[in-house]
């Protein structure tokens, strides 16, 4: 028991629950989460002097494909930032965290757009892990050559990450021709997916 750590992972789901455009996109699978964050929670604050201190992190497993940052964001949060323990004594050490991310992506822009969701939404820190992020080291070149410069995921995802790197090319360079060819691709896949007219930024 002395030489003991736990880590609890939530476990990466695909959305089945999600049917239309009224739904919220893993619905099903956020309510699990945070019934699960309440539950760490409780864990940690266990009377049980045996276990105080020994939930040393938390970690987010399996494919990132089928779940964002996003969904796990609040529950991260909450079990790092806002919980409440009788005294200093026996308030545990903070919680890492490690998160598996840029490992099995779709494109390089949804590789590293879901990096940057990771850092920002959990609310990583220093000390904490990102898991492989092989995104990171990948050469883009070679990673569209040997896909023959052939780009295969849904028009969801290719909507986000052309307002992903529409935000990322105004940053680093101010408004360009490629804003504009971004701006141009962004208004045709929203047409196509919700058939309603968009106006012009």
């Amino acid at each position: 028991k002395n030489n003991t750590s736990i880590i609890f992972h939530f476990i990466k789901k695909r959305d089945e629950s999600f049917k239309s455009e009224n739904d919220i996109r893993h619905n099903a699978l956020r309510k699990e989460i945070k019934e699960q964050a309440f539950a760490i929670h409780e864990f940690r604050k266990m009377q049980d002097k045996v276990l105080i201190g020994k939930v040393v992190g938390i970690d987010a497993a399996n494919s990132e494909i089928y779940a964002r940052p996003e969904v796990f964001a609040q529950a991260f949060r909450f079990l790092r930032g806002n919980e409440t323990f009788q005294s200093e004594l026996e308030r545990p050490n903070d919680l890492n965290i490690t998160y598996h991310v840029g490992e099995d992506f779709l494109d390089i822009a949804d590789g590293l757009r879901a990096v940057e969701e990771a850092l920002i939404f959990l609310g990583l820190r220093n000390g904490d892990r990102l898991g492989h992020a092989l995104v990171l080291g990948t050469n883009v070149r070679e990673y569209y050559k040997k896909r023959y410069d052939t780009i295969c995921e849904s028009k969801q995802v290719i909507l986000d990450n052309l307002a992903w790197l529409h935000h990322k090319c105004i940053r680093l360079y101010g408004y360009c021709p490629l804003c504009g060819y971004l701006e141009t691709m962004f208004h045709k896949y929203f047409k196509e997916m919700y058939n309603v007219k968009t106006r012009e930024v």
